[in-house]
C-alpha cells in the first residue's frame, strides 16, 4: 500500500473537486441547484471536518496503540541505567524491539536463545577506514545467510543475564 498512497491522495483530491463543482453548480437545470448554496456548503464544511476528524482520529489510535515497545526501552535511555559496553538481551519477541537507535550510546542489542530458531539480525559493521563512504550498509555480517537458518554466533547473552537497574 506504501507505493499507492500518493496515488490515493491524489484521487482523494480530484473527486473533492468534482464533487464541489458539482454541489456549486447554478444550472436551472440541475436538480442540486434548487437547493440553497449555503445549505451546500455546510454539507461540503461539515464532510471534510468529518474527514479530518477520522484521519486525526486514526493517526491519534496508531501513535497510542503501537508505542509500547518505545514506552518499555525509554528507561534505557535516561542516566545512570545503561553504560557505554552494556547489552539490552532480547528473547523471543526480539521483533518487536523498535531500534538500536533507542538505546543509549555504546549499548547493543543482544539475543536470548529462546523458541525462535530461525536466523537473527546482525550489526552493521563498523570500520572506518577503505570500505567506501558508508561501510556498515554494504558489508556483510558475519553469520548471515539466505536460508533462514540458525545462527548460533548470534546468542550473546545467555538466560541467566540479569538486567541490571539503577535508580
Amino acid at each position: 500500500m506504501y507505493p499507492i498512497y500518493p496515488l490515493l491522495a491524489l484521487n482523494a483530491a480530484i473527486s473533492l473537486h468534482v464533487i464541489v463543482t458539482y454541489l456549486s453548480s447554478n444550472n436551472p437545470r440541475d436538480l442540486i441547484s434548487k437547493i440553497p448554496s449555503r445549505l451546500r456548503m455546510a454539507a461540503i464544511v461539515l464532510f471534510v471536518i468529518f474527514t479530518l476528524d477520522l484521519a486525526f482520529l486514526r493517526t491519534y489510535g496508531i501513535v497510542s496503540g503501537y508505542r509500547a515497545p518505545l514506552e518499555i526501552y525509554s528507561p534505557l535511555t535516561e542516566a545512570g541505567v545503561a553504560r557505554p559496553g552494556d547489552n539490552v538481551c532480547l528473547g523471543k519477541e526480539w521483533y518487536r524491539f523498535p531500534s538500536s537507535y533507542h538505546l543509549a550510546n555504546g549499548t547493543k542489542a543482544k539475543f536470548i536463545r529462546s523458541e525462535f530458531n530461525g536466523l537473527l539480525p546482525g550489526e552493521f559493521s563498523e570500520a572506518q577506514i577503505g570500505f567506501g563512504f558508508f561501510p556498515g550498509a554494504w558489508l556483510e555480517p558475519p553469520g548471515m545467510n539466505d536460508e533462514n537458518k540458525e545462527d548460533m554466533g548470534k546468542y550473546v547473552c545467555n538466560t541467566f543475564t540479569l538486567l541490571r537497574v539503577v535508580r
